[in-house]
């Protein structure tokens, strides 16, 4: 019932989607829907979404560069390695700033913190180590929670287009 109650208070249309698309995954398979999710959703502006769809994205796109090309592997080329650059950048706040450019840096780092604090991201790591610095800009990866949530509020068409 809390899923039917605020999917039908949303206004904004990408959110409206995201609500729908949980709806229809709770019916399908209400084991990959947890009852946190409805409140998360709840608790999220267009923008924190956008920029957690952006993060899971490219998160999901990075693990899989990984997986393919390990970093140290002597059969990593040149563009595979200027690829995981990419994809790095487009997670670090520089590149987070590049595309949400209707963002303030400030208002960035609130909905970075915002999204930290439901667990739905957290500063990425390289190679399997965890980043120590704290004021540097390390990229920003979805947690294992949030893919899970992202996924649940997306359509099975769209989960496939990603990777």
């Amino acid at each position: 019932m809390p899923l039917l109650e605020k999917a039908s208070l949303e206004e904004d249309h990408e959110l409206r989607r995201r609500w729908v698309a949980l709806l229809a995954n709770a019916a399908l398979g209400p084991a990959a829907v947890l009852p946190a999710f409805v409140a998360i959703l709840g608790e999220l502006s267009p923008k924190e979404a956008r920029l957690l769809e952006h993060i899971y994205r490219h998160s999901v796109e990075w693990a899989e560069h990984q997986r393919r090309h390990p970093i140290n592997s002597p059969m990593n080329t040149e563009g595979n390695h200027e690829r995981g650059v990419e994809l790095i950048s487009a997670m670090q706040q520089a590149g987070l700033l590049t595309v949400f450019a209707d963002c303030e840096q400030t208002e960035l780092l609130v909905y970075q913190a915002n999204l930290e604090r439901l667990n739905l991201v957290e500063r990425g790591s390289y190679a399997g180590t965890a980043w120590e610095i704290e004021l540097a800009d390390w990229p920003i990866t979805t947690t294992p929670f949030g893919n899970a949530f992202v996924a649940a509020c997306m359509t099975p068409m769209e989960r496939q287009q990603v990777v």
